[in-house]
C-alpha cells in the first residue's frame, strides 16, 4: 500500500474513546484552559493547529487532522488512544491523546524515470538515504533539489512526484524529466527596460538552452539592480510550435540620467 505525499490520506487506525459532556466546562487549571482543540502524543503536548473549528460531532475529522500531521513528520505508525471533547456554550473543547510509535527506518530509496546519465547527479541530490528517518518536508526538499538538478541541466519542465511505500519503509521519487528547453525569447511586460538587459541580469541567453531556471532568484537578481520598484517572479510559456518565452512582469523606478547605460528604451512621446 502506497501513499502520494502530495495527497497525504491518514485514516484513525483505531477508533477514539469518546466522552462527551453537555455541562459547563471543568476549571481552568484543566481542559477549559487549554487551547480548543490540542494534540498530547506520548504524554507531551504539541504545536499541532487545527485546520478547521471543529465541533463535538467532529472528533474523526479532528483525529485524521492530527494523525495526518504526526505522519507528516515521520511517525508512520502514530494512531489515536484517545479523545476528551467538552461541549458547552462557547463551543467544543477537545483534547486529543495519541502514541507515535516508533519512526520507521527506509529500507529503499529509488528515483523512476530518470536517464541513467542523470541518476549520479540525482542521487547525491537527493540527501536521504538507506537507514534515515525521514519526514514529508525531508521529501519534498529532496524532490526540489532533484528539480534544482534538471533546471540547471536545461529541463526547467521536469517534474517529481513523490511515493512512499510500504508503510513508510520506500521512498520513491517518479520522475519526469520533460523536454529540454532553448530559450527563444525574452518579453518584459510593464516597463521600459530592454530584453537583452534584463536576460542578461536574470543569467539567460536567447538561442540557448534555458539553465538554471529558478524563477524567485532571478527576480532577486532583478530586484539586487535596485532598478525595480517590482519584480514580479517569472515564467516560462511555450507557444503551440513549443517556443519558449520568459515573461516577467516589472515596475521601473523613476527614471533618470542612466537610462541608457540601464539599458531603458526611450519613452512615447506625447
Amino acid at each position: 500500500m502506497s501513499r502520494r505525499l502530495l495527497l497525504v490520506l491518514a485514516a484513525v487506525a483505531a477508533a477514539p474513546q469518546v466522552r462527551a459532556q453537555d455541562a459547563p466546562p471543568p476549571p481552568r487549571d484543566t481542559l477549559a484552559a487549554a487551547p480548543a482543540w490540542a494534540l498530547v502524543a506520548d504524554g507531551s503536548a504539541t504545536d499541532w493547529a487545527p485546520g478547521a473549528a471543529w465541533t463535538a460531532d467532529s472528533v474523526a475529522s479532528a483525529a485524521r487532522d492530527a494523525l495526518a500531521w504526526l505522519r507528516r513528520r515521520g511517525h508512520a505508525d502514530a494512531r489515536l488512544d484517545s479523545a476528551v471533547v467538552v461541549s458547552g456554550v462557547t463551543g467544543a473543547r477537545g483534547r486529543l491523546f495519541a502514541s507515535t510509535g516508533a519512526r520507521r527506518r527506509l529500507a529503499d530509496v529509488r528515483i523512476d524515470g530518470a536517464s541513467p546519465e542523470r541518476l549520479p547527479a540525482l542521487r547525491r541530490a537527493v540527501g536521504i538515504g538507506v537507514g534515515d528517518v525521514f519526514t514529508d518536508a525531508d521529501a519534498s526538499a529532496a524532490a526540489g533539489r532533484l528539480l534544482a538538478v534538471y533546471a540547471d541541466a536545461g529541463n526547467p519542465l521536469a517534474s517529481v512526484a513523490i511515493d512512499v511505500e510500504g508503510g513508510g519503509e520506500r521512498l520513491v521519487f517518479r520522475v519526469d524529466e520533460g523536454a529540454a528547453v532553448v530559450l527563444d525569447s525574452v518579453a518584459v511586460l510593464g516597463g521600459r527596460s530592454r530584453a537583452a538587459f534584463v536576460a542578461r541580469v536574470m543569467g539567460v541567453e536567447v538561442g540557448q538552452p534555458l539553465r538554471g531556471f529558478r524563477a524567485e532568484r532571478m527576480a532577486g537578481r532583478m530586484r539586487e539592480t535596485g532598478l525595480f520598484r517590482r519584480v514580479d517572479a517569472p515564467t516560462l510559456v511555450l507557444d503551440a510550435d513549443g517556443r519558449a518565452t520568459l515573461r516577467v512582469r516589472v515596475e521601473e523606478a523613476a527614471p533618470g540620467a542612466f537610462d541608457l547605460v540601464l539599458g531603458l528604451l526611450p519613452a512615447a512621446s506625447g
